[in-house]
């Protein structure tokens, strides 16, 4: 965690100096859209912005995003195994791990450059806001655990989730390995919330058509209720992260 502080820290030192050098010439665009993919303190997204320049250098856009929320303690392990007739062999799973965290992001923004864009050099340096509302998809986290056959008393392996049996569950001897990926969609649980971020954003191609950027910054999601993605700690209905971010797109 400490290593994501001082890299971003470094990107927004990196940003200011970067924003010194450019030589300064507005340039106006009418209408403005990108894409961008975004990797977090706690997991990763993918979204989306579009909106008009209310003066040469304001932004006002809509923004909307999927991603996907992982806990600091996760970590990926997996078994030598083979169970079974047909030699079954185990998925990778994380220990501990009892819920995913999806989310759907849809809200309004302003970018505002703090430099005029460089004809010449095509860099420009602005700050991004937003916020609006969210929507947490709660999927339970399932495992394959070994479990005797009533009838013949042959080992089997069968899907279960935390709910289902706490201690099988946390007994690392009881586990086989990770179950299907899309298991447990039909069981999502839905929370809103609200989210906010802010972020310094460098546009290596300010005075162009084509938009290519990288941002920094910090986001904060709040929702009506607590989530627990591991056992160990108790569940929480607020998340707060710092992210590193890319964006494609055109204006004109």
């Amino acid at each position: 965690m400490m290593r994501w502080y001082i890299f971003v820290f470094c990107c927004f030192i990196g940003i200011g100096s970067a924003f010194a050098q450019v030589e300064q010439k507005g340039v106006v665009y009418n209408k403005e859209w990108n894409i961008q993919a975004k990797l977090t303190t706690m997991g990763w997204g993918l979204g989306f912005d579009w909106g008009e320049n209310k003066r040469y250098d304001r932004l006002a856009f809509y923004h909307t995003s999927f991603g996907e929320y992982f806990h600091t303690r996760e970590q990926r392990q997996s078994f030598d195994a083979v169970v079974g007739a047909e030699d079954e062999v185990p998925r990778s799973f994380k220990f501990g791990k009892i819920n995913r965290l999806y989310t759907l992001h849809a809200g309004m923004g302003r970018k505002r450059y703090i430099s005029d864009q460089s004809k010449y050099k095509g860099v420009a340096l602005a700050l991004n806001y937003s916020g609006g509302l969210s929507l947490g998809l709660v999927r339970p986290y399932y495992l394959k655990l070994y479990k005797a056959n009533e009838q013949t008393g042959a080992l089997e392996t069968t899907d279960h989730k935390y709910e289902d049996d706490k201690e099988a569950f946390l007994n690392i001897n009881n586990i086989f390995g990770g179950a299907g990926y899309f298991k447990g969609f039909d069981e999502l649980s839905l929370v809103p919330g609200l989210y906010g971020k802010f972020g310094m954003q460098l546009d290596w191609r300010a005075y162009s058509s084509f938009v290519s950027y990288l941002e920094v910054g910090v986001m904060a999601e709040v929702f009506t209720k607590e989530i627990q993605l591991v056992a160990v700690e108790e569940g929480k209905p607020y998340f707060l992260n710092l992210y590193l971010s890319i964006g494609l797109g055109k204006r004109r």
